[in-house]
């Protein structure tokens, strides 16, 4: 799917972004609550964040307690936008599992396509350090690795998990 929007971009010269998102101390989640509420936790997630974007957007896992996120027609503000109500959404509310309250956050990071990302690789490389950055800053924000300079969206601490 990434290679076709790669080769769309390139053709007809059409935005498209990629983000990533994680949930900020999952392990946590499994650790105090159990590997069945962390799973509970991770569908609900991934529900929330396809609620939050177009049915022509692209998610999927990818690997452990992140998703990724593609998004054909998007240029770097719309991304930036896309994130933010992401991760509104993810941690809007604690997720309910049997009779416990998990509060759970997110961070996000993106990148919109750049000519010079000759790869999906190169394209999810940039998404991912600015995924990174967003952990490395306090976690629950959106970090985006743009055309000029990063990208940035941040709300304030909480708690990741609760009783």
């Amino acid at each position: 799917m990434a290679l076709a929007e790669i080769d769309r971009a390139q053709r007809y010269g059409r935005p498209f972004s990629m983000l990533l998102v994680d949930l900020d101390h999952f392990k946590q989640v499994n650790d105090n609550f159990g590997h069945n509420a962390g799973d509970a936790v991770l569908r609900i997630a991934a529900q929330r964040v396809m609620a939050s974007v177009r049915t022509t957007d692209v998610v999927a896992r990818y690997g452990g307690e992140e998703l990724s996120v593609l998004l054909p027609e998007t240029d770097e503000a719309e991304a930036l936008s896309v994130a933010e109500r992401i991760r509104q959404a993810i941690g809007s509310q604690p997720v309910s599992y049997e009779d416990k309250q998990i509060l759970v956050t997110a961070s996000v990071g993106g990148a919109e396509y750049l000519p010079q990302d000759d790869s999906v690789a190169r394209l999810i490389g940039r998404a991912d350090a600015a995924l990174y950055r967003a952990k490395q800053t306090g976690r629950d924000r959106v970090r985006f690795s743009g055309r000029e300079e990063d990208g940035v969206m941040a709300a304030p601490p909480q708690q990741t998990a609760a009783q």
